[in-house]
């Protein structure tokens, strides 16, 4: 259940998407790419909470008309569906809007790995086919109830606390997301039974789908057709982990070439720092 979170460029900077804008009455925001500017070296990916960790990438990315952020709040009240989607699209700016990753085949007997590719416009295309509401009605039977969709400060708080278990946790979650002022279903004992927990799960996956994403994959090696689960937030935030990275390299290629320092590198616009590398490396090579 992934709802908890766990614990060069020179193209115009892409508009945050008119369904994000809208809903939260935000004029005009758009996102720059990360590991580009000074200010994304004060990013540390040693944070341990990762609802926390892409709150703060998100808000050091998007800027309003006057090029100032949007507060913390925004992101925060976004639901966990969206800030994925917002997260997949910057792990992608500038780039290939392909997610490329490897997974052992589902068949033990197989167990070869295999390299998968997501598209992001298809992610984003399913994620915005639910984009209407931020709550669904669950019904089982004669009895019905609201649930909302997850959202950033949901995760940040059922960070804080502590569970006895996992069944203890799924439970807090659960009470959480439910609507208050329409709790439908009579036998309160339903919410926490095996059947209700498993229809809540199924509907998310539904309603929300790059919360909990999966899907169906093929193996060339075996013929196995499997389920594969992928936490989306994660695989975002190791490619603008890794975009920081080539970032520190190439202040370090810069530096140790034509002994510069951090400041004499971000005052050189990032085309210009593209050429320079190019020619540190053309003598290498040469």
């Amino acid at each position: 259940m992934l709802w908890l979170g766990q614990q060069s460029y020179s193209a115009p900077f892409p508009r945050i998407p008119d369904s994000i804008r809208a809903k939260h009455s935000i004029s005009d925001l758009s996102i720059r790419p990360f590991g580009i500017f000074e200010k994304d070296l004060e990013i540390s990916f040693k944070e341990r909470s990762r609802p926390y960790l892409a709150t703060k990438i998100l808000q050091c990315c998007t800027l309003d008309n006057y090029g100032d952020p949007p507060e913390k709040d925004f992101f925060l009240d976004l639901t966990v569906g969206k800030r994925n989607e917002c997260l997949l699209t910057l792990a992608t700016l500038g780039g290939s809007s392909l997610l490329n990753f490897s997974t052992p085949c589902l068949n033990r007997a197989c167990n070869q790995e295999m390299e998968i590719e997501i598209s992001i416009d298809e992610l984003v295309t399913l994620q915005h086919q639910y984009d209407d509401s931020d709550s669904f009605i669950i019904r089982v039977g004669d009895e019905s109830m609201i649930v909302r969709k997850p959202k950033g400060y949901d995760q940040l708080e059922w960070l804080k606390n502590s569970y006895a278990d996992e069944d203890e946790a799924i439970k807090e979650m659960i009470n959480t997301l439910l609507s208050r002022n329409e709790k439908l279903v009579k036998d309160r004992d339903l919410l926490f039974s095996d059947e209700w927990v498993q229809i809540i799960n199924d509907s998310m996956d539904e309603f929300d789908p790059l919360v909990n994403f999966n899907f169906m994959v093929y193996c060339p090696y075996c013929g196995n057709e499997g389920r594969y689960d992928v936490d989306l937030e994660k695989v975002s935030l190791q490619r603008l982990k890794d975009a920081q990275i080539r970032l520190i390299e190439s202040i370090h290629r810069i530096a140790k070439h034509y002994h510069w320092s951090e400041q004499q590198f971000f005052s050189i616009p990032p085309w210009r720092r593209s050429h320079y590398l190019a020619l540190i490396e053309n003598e290498k090579n040469s």
